[in-house]
């Protein structure tokens, strides 16, 4: 069985942005961006977080949008 969906913090709990990244967290709640935003960005640019990790995070979210 296979299984469609993504990982949403609890709500403010998402406190750190790279261990939460590469952690498993594909969406941050509640909005706006805390923890992700501008700091995602500096932590791919950092190479801490891996631009397709990102990429397949955005894939599970917009999975889930054509429902």
């Amino acid at each position: 069985m296979e299984l469609y969906g993504y990982v949403v913090s609890d709500w403010g709990a998402a406190l750190q942005t790279i261990e939460n990244a590469n952690g498993g967290l594909d969406c941050e709640m509640p909005g706006p961006a805390k923890t992700w935003g501008e700091n995602l960005v500096k932590a791919v640019k950092d190479n801490k977080v891996e631009e397709a990790l990102i990429n397949d995070k955005v894939k599970r979210i917009l999975r889930i949008a054509k429902f």
